[in-house]
């Protein structure tokens, strides 16, 4: 069973997952310095931070999965509270192709079905 924390803050933790995804930061051409890390922890700009969520999931105590997501936010920078925008969303590489990302998302659904019709993926080009 997967299990979610909330966090407002990088950590060493965090630092490391995020040096451990090689392939994502050669995708996105960047580097994954603190700096970045904490710059792009940021809500967008306009946007409660109370609907701005950055949640470490976990299996076995281990961290395997980071989800960045903000209710009420669409793509086009309208407010839209019946929008749910995942900025950022990566499994661990060690940790992909076994499930985990679905699981992720089909608990992301469920649990906002109620407040949100619409959910959007943020993806590199």
């Amino acid at each position: 069973m997967l299990k979610y924390r909330r966090i407002y803050e990088l950590d060493d933790e965090l630092y490391d997952f995020h040096l451990r995804q090689k392939q994502y930061y050669l995708l996105e051409g960047t580097v994954p310095t603190k700096e970045y890390i904490i710059e792009q922890m940021d809500n967008p700009e306009g946007f409660d931070e109370k609907d701005h969520y950055i949640k470490k999931i976990y299996y076995n105590e281990k961290m395997v999965a980071l989800i960045d997501y903000q209710i009420g936010y669409r793509f086009s920078m309208k407010h839209d509270n019946s929008c749910l925008w995942i900025g950022l969303f990566l499994v661990d590489e060690s940790w992909q192709r076994k499930g985990i990302g679905k699981e992720i998302m089909e608990f992301m659904i469920d649990e906002y079905k109620e407040t949100c019709s619409t959910v959007q993926l943020a993806c590199i080009k």
